[in-house]
């Protein structure tokens, strides 16, 4: 590959790999470990794709995998995190991602991918290795965790 599709690679998919890293660790510094990893492993092995679908799936599941890994570390595990915040400007949209954040990592994830991304459930399920219906029932319960936190909340 020349160095323009290294380029274009990360930029295509540097804004997904973010924001997928952080809402899988919660924290903006392992979110940027992850990324760097990601990319890392996609320029060491240079992977080919069938199409975009194929590269787009390969690139979530590398960014859940990173993300595991980084949360299962000796290093995370031993260090007090910083209280690193996203700070939104608008004080409702704050509360609804803080919410969020304070989900489990299995329900941030589906959340994430289907209403921020736009995935479909089978989608969501192909690339975390779920079931369809275990990918419904983690939006089912999120859903019903994010309404009792956001009572106050109109939509």
């Amino acid at each position: 590959m020349n160095n323009q599709n290294d380029v274009e690679f990360v930029e295509k998919h540097s804004d997904l790999v973010h924001k997928l890293a952080l809402f899988r660790t919660g924290d903006l510094s392992t979110a940027d470990d992850v990324f760097q990893d990601v990319f890392y492993r996609y320029f060491k092995k240079r992977p080919s794709f069938l199409s975009d679908e194929h590269e787009k799936a390969w690139v979530i599941r590398v960014t859940i995998n990173c993300s595991k890994s980084m949360l299962g570390s000796f290093w995370k595990k031993h260090v007090v995190p910083l209280d690193e915040s996203l700070i939104v400007e608008q004080p409702e949209i704050q509360e609804v991602y803080d919410a969020v954040m304070q989900l489990p990592q299995k329900y941030r994830t589906v959340i994430f991918m289907h209403y921020y991304e736009g995935f479909t459930i089978s989608d969501i399920a192909k690339a975390t290795n779920n079931k369809e219906n275990t990918v419904k029932s983690h939006l089912f319960r999120a859903r019903n965790l994010l309404k009792e936190r956001l009572v106050d909340y109109e939509i």
